[in-house]
């Protein structure tokens, strides 16, 4: 769920983040500004919030700033049956992460984890990631041992806009339902296709060539899905 002083930008950044996970997306809620309309963030209501959303599972809790973090903090106090977590994560790609993540069906662990290195990829851009951030985001697990299955293809990027936020998020989505460890490779880059970021990052622009690599038990079926979904162009207008 987000948490913020500004109710505007509470609900633009959870807009952002259901517009990458459409066809399934999971619950989030936002607790954000005071009831006279003015900034600030209320323990309370974010509590009531958090009750309102968790199914059981649990709940991440994302803040902006400030007093956000504290009010979060005493909230979820005021709900001890709730597994709620309040995570050190950038608030607009923290949440846009955690949706993606949510709605691949990790754990709250997971989903956390991913969360807080949502950064990750946005500084290794401009050359400050550190190898603590880029194991949160999942950037530098390596893949499943060589003895299990391999399947490698390369695919050209055929719609206009090429990978950017929300074929990243699809190819996450795509990802999560195999059970295999899958990379995408454009330029001398890689990410691992569960890292959504990592892939944005990729900078893959329409007709270039990207290379799919899938390891494990699932590693055909899904180096086919993520090269048809390639070369399809995710459904969008073509280049």
């Amino acid at each position: 769920m987000a948490v913020s002083h500004s109710a505007v930008l509470a609900r633009a950044a959870v807009e952002l983040a259901m517009q990458m996970v459409r066809s399934c997306p999971p619950a989030i809620e936002c607790a954000a500004g005071l009831p006279d309309g003015s900034l600030g963030t209320d323990a309370t209501a974010i509590a009531s919030a958090i009750s309102s959303v968790d199914s059981g599972d649990g709940v991440i809790v994302i803040t902006d700033l400030g007093s956000a973090v504290m009010n979060a903090q005493f909230a979820c106090e005021l709900v001890p049956d709730t597994d709620a977590r309040v995570v050190a994560a950038p608030f607009v790609e923290g949440l846009v992460v955690a949706a993606v993540s949510a709605a691949g069906g990790d754990t709250l662990d997971e989903v956390c984890a991913r969360a807080e290195g949502a950064l990750a990829s946005k500084r290794d851009q401009v050359g400050e990631v550190t190898d603590a951030e880029r194991s949160l985001s999942g950037s530098d697990v390596s893949p499943a041992p060589n003895t299990e299955p391999v399947a490698e293809a390369d695919a050209i990027v055929r719609n206009a806009a090429g990978i950017h936020a929300r074929p990243a998020a699809a190819l996450a989505a795509l990802a999560a339902k195999f059970q295999a460890d899958v990379r995408l490779t454009c330029e001398g880059r890689e990410a691992n296709l569960r890292d959504v970021m990592g892939v944005i990052a990729l900078d893959a622009k329409a007709g270039c060539t990207v290379h799919v690599t899938a390891v494990g038990t699932d590693a055909c079926p899904a180096c086919e899905a993520v090269y048809a979904a390639v070369e399809n162009g995710f459904g969008e207008e073509p280049a």
